[in-house]
């Protein structure tokens, strides 16, 4: 009987054990229960569960948003990525008398072209990416396309296809323009390729000719195959490498490349290279690469820069060096401008030819920020006869959000000289032309 109260005993407490271990095992809230009054246990650190890390998310590496551009980036700015899109609709009238053509007037998409720029790897490491898909020419639709590298500021190295270190109203961004565009010496004083063609002359027995490209001669006429003959295609954009910078605190710009000479995503195929190359000073400030004083600076700003090249042109063969010298300066709302231009052909000939023009601009706003007024004259001087043009325009912008939303209107007066022969005695003939085009940069 005792043993079987003793087994009892026994049995009876391990039950009750192995209640107190499920109870303080399973219990649902032990401290819960318990009185507010009363202290909880404190737990120690090792048995204390490890807190969960809060779920990461894109935006705690990456930011987006609009920053003169729509922007996508990493938070270390070691990646970016901005997209911009320039707009430039516009209307054109003008008389064509030095041409002896019809009057034209008509709508036109002057400029649409996207872009992509930013950094990777490093925010030393550059790129951009921009094309013009109102060009009429598929071939001239890629304009940069280049990747920057800065060593550090004073020494920067960049290839790829971009604007040659040459003629300022092509260097600065045609959406920064002060005139509807560019004057008519910076059209007339770019690098040029001489595209060559060739006709062929069909002389039946009748003593009839046929002149044309690309035709073929049949019915006993006589074949002439006509030397080729050369048009000028001028371009702002090439292939190629450029060292630059800026020193002493960004008072000197330098500029210096090697190009293709061949133009805009063309293969060059002589080693006839252009090399160009830049300086620039600024005497007081930073002058910048817009046009205007939409910024209404408090402080003056003036730069001096000079720029020259040379290449040999692929078919004629002819030598030509180029030389430029440029002025500006900006103050409350004011701003001048100005480029003369130099080009030699046939350098080393012994029959050279000088060729000369230049620009000169100015504007005031009279109205900070929005209303602008302003004028230019360009000249143009050529060598032989008859080949003198000049160019004289007014110009009102109202700036609405800076250069990034404007409209502008401008009036020029076009004198061109010309042949009396083919004009009967005439040596100039004039003409006019109205602009008006807005412009969405975003």
């Amino acid at each position: 009987m005792k043993n079987i109260h003793r087994s009892s005993l026994i049995l009876f407490l391990i039950l009750a054990c192995v209640f107190i271990f499920l109870r303080n095992t399973f219990s649902a809230e032990p401290a819960a229960t318990a009185s507010p009054a009363a202290a909880p246990p404190v737990a120690s650190p090792a048995a204390s569960p490890a807190a969960s890390p809060a779920p990461s998310s894109w935006t705690d590496k990456f930011e987006v948003g609009y920053r003169r551009g729509l922007f996508f980036e990493t938070k270390d700015r070691k990646y970016a990525l901005k997209f911009r899109l320039l707009i430039q609709p516009e209307y054109i009238f003008q008389t064509n008398n030095a041409t002896g053509k019809e009057d034209s007037n008509t709508f036109k998409i002057r400029r649409a072209k996207p872009s992509w720029e930013g950094n990777f790897f490093t925010q030393d490491l550059e790129y951009k990416v921009q094309l013009n898909v109102a060009v009429s020419n598929f071939q001239d639709m890629l304009e940069d396309a280049y990747i920057d590298y800065r060593f550090f500021n004073p020494l920067r190295i960049q290839f790829g296809q971009f604007k040659i270190p040459y003629n300022r109203q092509y260097i600065i961004n045609p959406a920064r323009l002060e005139f509807v565009d560019t004057s008519l010496a910076a059209d007339e004083f770019r690098f040029a390729a001489a595209d060559a063609s060739t006709t062929t002359t069909c002389t039946f027995s009748t003593g009839e000719t046929i002149t044309g490209s690309g035709i073929t001669c049949g019915g006993g006429a006589v074949t002439t195959t006509n030397p080729p003959t050369y048009t000028q295609r001028r371009f702002a954009y090439d292939t190629g490498g450029m060292l630059h910078g800026d020193a002493f605190r960004r008072k000197m710009e330098y500029y210096v490349g090697i190009f293709n000479n061949a133009g805009p995503n063309r293969l060059d195929t002589t080693l006839n290279f252009i090399y160009a190359g830049r300086v620039l000073w600024n005497i007081l400030g930073q002058y910048g690469y817009s046009e205007s004083d939409v910024e209404f600076s408090k402080n003056l700003s003036m730069m001096l820069a000079g720029s020259g090249g040379y290449y040999v042109q692929e078919g004629t063969k002819n030598k030509i060096a180029m030389a430029g010298a440029e002025f500006g300066l900006k103050y409350r709302g004011a701003s001048v401008q100005s480029e003369y231009y130099s080009r030699n052909n046939g350098v080393g000939s012994g029959t050279s030819t000088h060729d000369q023009g230049y620009y000169f601009q100015a504007g005031y706003f009279v109205i900070p920020k929005h209303f602008e007024i302003a004028g230019r004259a360009s000249q143009i001087f050529l060598a032989g006869v008859n080949n003198d043009k000049s160019e004289f325009t007014g110009c009102l912008g109202y700036y609405i959000f800076d250069h990034d939303f404007k409209v502008q209107t401008d009036y020029s007066f076009l004198v061109t000289d010309v042949n009396p022969a083919k004009f009967a005695g005439a040596t100039q003939k004039n003409d006019q032309r109205v602009r008006l085009q807005l412009q969405a940069w975003f």
